[in-house]
């Protein structure tokens, strides 16, 4: 039954997306002879039919080209994505022409306004006197079409397949699909072409206005450009440092507790001067609740320190990121190992002199990982070794990143510090193990820090439970203060920009009321008339919103290549982008849409 399912859903929309193409084929053998147009047309789709049972054969193929051809700053198109691009510039391309063609017919029409025959003629002579330029024969005209209608198969079956493996996984549903799909729309495609040819407004009539008023319609549009502009652009900058957070923060455990005397609630009310007074958790504490928590918890203690230097072979760098942690870092910071191994027990235990580097410090001081493994190093005053080299994180929104940075045994730092290495601030770190609920964990852990420094039970906490959601919901509360910002800003824009479409879409109304009068008169209907202004309105401001997201994905690949970001513009901000633009043209457009509905035919033909 699940394939039946999967061919009805199939066939359905194959034969949406084959609708473009008919249109398409309907448009380019409109310039032949009715005896030849409808055989043309039927060429065009028997070929249509050839490329997406070929491209369904050849799928492994097809597959393929999903893999990156290359990259350029960030974006790693495949051969998919180029055979798509470069079709769908040559389907914008032969369309401008095609409607450019018929808006200049239009414009050097004899019956312009229905009087130029009359009035005498102020074109220009060399308009109207015959070319010596050979026409070209009927046969050439059908090639040149066909040539063309193959290029639009090929662009359009690429589309069909791509969609057609994305929802089946067996080959004989998608050939029965797209078989079906080609059977409906040979038996539509003459119903099509004849019901375009019969309103010729649906493919100049709004347009041509467009054309004719470029300059207009480009100031109307600049207050949706700017709008899309500054509402994409600050959800862009948001959705990245916020999913560049969340990356960062995966590393450091979803469930890890951390001890220490601050709590990471900052706000108007903070007192701080109560919370520097606590003591900083102490390696005497760290031992005691590693021995009450029975094995049913993964406790560490680390030191977040800046070293003063560190010297190996002949390069040596100063103020470094040095972290001092205890045997189950590990279990509680995520990392890897591009090559070597973390301390033995034994050596955390003892202060052994060995150390982990990052990959940028290994980098730095030996030219690579496999060199730094197994060389000497000099810091805190004494050689140690480097037992491995952490791979590769990149830099974080929260720099936690430990390619900067240098790991060492806690105890080794205890013996070279001495006394004053509580002075170092050491936190602590603890996870339940198994299946222990979090918020239990958490209660017991407070119960026995409670205990350890042996607080009453009418004194407060002297220490903080600090988890990483409590940074994620007040960034998160930050992000959303942020948005509002956007939209307000960005709003003032759309609202202008919705202004100008009603404006322009006004003036477009009064400009064309005689052509509204004739289209009347002539049997169409009133809500076809409101449709038609409806559908100009709103593709007036989808072309201004499809401005401004080419202007945010511009400054997004401006500021990723040139300020090493890492923006991403998502899809769901291009799709919100389209839904707003298409919200503000509808809005826009009502009024005047309603305007040229309600005219009288014959008091329209009246205003020439």
């Amino acid at each position: 039954m699940e394939w039946l399912v999967s061919l009805l859903t199939l066939t359905v929309l194959e034969i949406v997306l084959g609708i473009d193409n008919i249109i398409f084929i309907t448009i380019l053998t409109d310039k032949l002879p009715k005896a030849d147009r409808l055989r043309i047309q039927r060429i065009g789709l028997m070929l249509a039919l050839a490329f997406r049972v070929g491209l369904l054969l050849s799928i492994s193929w097809l597959m393929g080209l999903t893999q990156p051809a290359f990259g350029l700053m960030g974006w790693e198109p495949s051969a998919k994505d180029l055979v798509l691009i470069a079709g769908g510039l040559f389907l914008l391309a032969k369309t401008t022409s095609e409607l450019h063609s018929k808006v200049n017919h239009l414009e050097h029409s004899p019956s312009k306004g229905g009087h130029a025959q009359d009035q005498g003629s102020d074109e220009d002579p060399k308009k109207i006197l015959p070319s010596n330029k050979p026409k070209p024969s009927k046969r050439q005209i059908a090639t040149g079409i066909i040539i063309q209608i193959i290029l639009i198969d090929l662009v359009f079956s690429f589309d069909s397949i791509l969609t057609a493996v994305g929802l089946s996984d067996h080959v004989q549903v998608m050939v029965a699909a797209v078989v079906i799909s080609m059977m409906v729309m040979l038996a539509m495609a003459d119903s099509i072409g004849q019901f375009i040819q019969k309103q010729p407004s649906l493919q100049i009539l709004a347009l041509f206005s467009l054309w004719s008023n470029r300059l207009r319609t480009f100031l109307s549009l600049l207050g949706i450009s700017i709008g899309i502009f500054t509402v994409i652009t600050v959800f862009t900058l948001v959705d990245s440092w916020e999913l560049k957070f969340k990356n960062s923060l995966s590393n450091l455990g979803n469930e890890v507790i951390y001890v220490e005397k601050w709590p990471w609630a900052f706000n108007s009310e903070y007192p701080w001067w109560k919370y520097m007074s606590r003591p900083q958790p102490s390696y005497r504490e760290f031992q005691e609740l590693q021995k009450r928590s029975e094995g049913k918890a993964e406790i560490a203690l680390f030191v977040d320190f800046e070293m003063d230097r560190i010297k190996g072979g002949r390069e040596e760098l100063s103020k470094i990121k040095a972290l001092a942690v205890s045997q189950l870092y590990p279990e509680l910071r995520e990392f890897e190992l591009e090559n070597g191994r973390f301390f033995h027990p034994s050596e955390s235990n003892t202060g052994a002199r060995v150390v982990l580097l990052g990959s940028g410090i290994a980098q730095e001081l030996f030219g690579s990982a496999d060199r730094a493994l197994g060389q000497r190093v000099r810091c805190l005053g004494q050689s140690a070794t480097v037992l491995g080299v952490i791979r590769k994180e990149g830099n974080n929104s929260i720099n936690t990143s430990l390619d900067e940075a240098i790991l060492l045994p806690v105890n080794w730092l205890r013996k070279v510090k001495g006394q004053s290495f509580e002075d170092y601030y050491p936190l602590l770190m603890a996870k339940p193990k198994g299946q222990i609920p979090f918020e239990e964990f958490k209660a017991e852990l407070r119960g026995r820090m409670r205990s350890i420094r042996r607080l009453s039970p009418r004194r407060e906490d002297n220490f903080a439970l600090n988890q990483l959601s409590l940074l994620a919901n007040q960034l998160q509360a930050t992000f959303a203060t942020i948005g509002i910002i956007g939209w307000i800003v960005g709003g003032f824009s759309l609202l202008v920009g919705g202004f100008g479409i009603a404006n322009i879409m006004f003036v477009s109304v009064y400009e064309r009321t005689p052509q509204i009068g004739v289209q009347m008169a002539l049997g169409s209907q009133r809500s076809f008339v409101i449709l038609q202004f409806l559908l100009e309105s709103v593709v007036l401001s989808l072309l201004g919103g499809m401005m401004g997201l080419l202007a945010v994905a511009g400054l997004v690949a401006a500021l990723n290549a040139f300020m090493d970001l890492e923006l991403t513009l998502l899809w769901h901000n291009v799709f919100m982008a389209a839904a707003i633009s298409s919200v503000i043209g509808l809005v826009a457009g009502i009024w005047p849409a309603l305007r040229a509905g309600r005219m009288d035919p014959v008091e329209a033909m009246r205003q020439v």
